[in-house]
């Protein structure tokens, strides 16, 4: 999944402002991003002490490849199908 905000910018926001003691609502603000946006770059930086989107998020499918090529196609036939019914 692509970001939508760059490397480099995502570095700026650590670098200048975190480094600076702000605030993410200020730095928010400030960029025009929202506060969530930001307070989620610091946060994967220092835990993780990298800014890259970081891949694996979500459940994994508790089934197998085939069971779900199966089940699209139940659906193609017939989309009325309930997940019950399925």
């Amino acid at each position: 999944m692509k970001s939508k905000w760059s490397k480099k910018f995502r570095v700026e926001v650590i670098a200048f402002f975190y480094e600076q003691r702000e605030g993410y609502k200020p730095i928010g603000k400030i960029l025009n991003i929202s506060r969530d946006t930001t307070e989620r770059i610091i946060w994967r930086f220092k835990a993780k002490d990298t800014v890259e989107t970081i891949p694996g998020c979500g459940r994994n499918w508790k089934r197998s490849v085939t069971a779900g090529r199966y089940l699209k196609l139940k659906v193609e036939k017939n989309p009325q199908l309930t997940a019950e019914e399925l």
